[in-house]
């Protein structure tokens, strides 16, 4: 089984944006099914995490973004968007989502569980 056979088989995909929405260095709040999550895009890549912050619940998605690193907006904790990571306490770190882009769309994958949340 390939590794997408395997990815289709355990995400569905919403589309979430339109792919020139979201310019390079910048990072969003969007709705993937009822799943709120921060999409990024750093170096012409998409990645997407999990919207609130493990430590103190801030939107990770209105955080300040630079260098790959989104910062929480409540107390400044670091995360990798590309790995999840916290680089503030790496005991912690946030769930991250596949992505995609087709015809223009960014599309974000959540666990199809059939709950959609």
């Amino acid at each position: 089984m390939s590794e997408d056979t395997k990815e289709e088989q355990e995400y569905k995909f919403f589309k979430v944006l339109a792919d020139d929405k979201l310019a390079e260095g910048e990072g969003k709040e969007v709705r993937a099914g009822l799943k709120k999550v921060a999409i990024f895009k750093y170096e012409g890549e998409v990645h997407a995490i999990q919207n609130f912050c493990p430590h103190a619940g801030g939107p990770l998605g209105l955080g300040e973004f630079s260098n790959g690193v989104v910062r929480c907006p409540r107390h400044h904790w670091g995360f990798d968007v590309k790995t999840g990571a916290c680089r503030t306490n790496p005991r912690y770190s946030t769930r991250r989502y596949p992505t995609r882009v087709e015809d223009g769309y960014i599309l974000v994958g959540v666990p199809d569980d059939g709950k959609l949340v």
